[in-house]
């Protein structure tokens, strides 16, 4: 139960499972009393007491003038207020069916949940373009040189690795994911066979060899944060949804 700020009447405040998260956490971070004693209060003076509305909004006001010296726009709570409520919209209006099982999943950090919902989409944009790009290599080849041509057209140290990730994987007791060796192969590799066979396959069908190349370094080093599960940057979000 809280007391509304204008009229005094007591409300009460939902606890969303996100807020219990935030709650929990501060519990081990309470200050303790002069007299060791554990304090109730969550967000505590240095002496251990409650504020008072008067030393909270002080304070408030210092963190309000620190942020402005450093260059940066006034805000107000209202403005924090808003800018959540905006935040949760644009997350509903995004969400897809796959979101709900990210949402269900309460023991995530609501950061990590949001978080996951905002990269979705780009991880996906990601897995078809990689699978397009796997494809478009294994079908130029084919037409240039058979069905035999991973035997026949890929250097012996790319085949080599490809079937060492198999075995690998294999051994640790996984299902064989696909019957292509090309898909086990990585991005370097990929950008390896098109240089390798530039004149007789590719150069029919792509731009310039050094277009291409910088392309899939750019593919490249955009896929690690995808594999490490880390967010992607606003520039390679950009960059990933204008390919060229």
């Amino acid at each position: 139960m809280a007391r509304h700020y204008r009229t005094g009447k007591q409300i009460e405040i939902p606890i969303s499972n996100e807020l219990q998260a935030v709650l929990d956490k501060c519990k081990p971070l309470r200050t303790k009393t002069r007299n060791k004693k554990k304090n109730d209060v969550l967000i505590p003076t240095r002496f251990g007491k409650p504020y008072t509305s008067e030393g909270f909004r002080a304070v408030w006001q210092r963190a309000i003038k620190r942020w402005m010296r450093a260059g940066r726009d006034h805000f107000t709570f209202n403005d924090i207020t808003m800018t959540a409520l905006a935040e949760s919209k644009r997350l509903s209006a995004s969400a897809t069916p796959g979101d709900a099982t990210v949402a269900g999943f309460s023991e995530f950090d609501a950061v990590v949940r949001a978080e996951a919902t905002r990269m979705a989409q780009h991880y996906k944009v990601f897995y078809g373009l990689e699978k397009s790009i796997r494809m478009m290599i294994s079908d130029a080849m084919e037409d240039a040189h058979g069905a035999d041509w991973w035997s026949t057209k890929i250097d012996p140290a790319i085949k080599q690795k490809a079937e060492q990730v198999l075995a690998l994987e294999i051994d640790g007791g996984l299902p064989q994911r696909s019957d292509a060796m090309i898909d086990y192969t990585t991005f370097g590799q990929l950008r390896q066979i098109i240089s390798q066979n530039w004149a007789d396959v590719f150069s029919k069908k792509l731009r310039t060899e050094k277009a291409v190349s910088t392309v899939m370094t750019n593919l490249n080093r955009i896929r690690g944060p995808i594999a490490h599960f880390s967010p992607m940057s606003d520039h390679d979000v950009e960059r990933l949804s204008t390919p060229k």
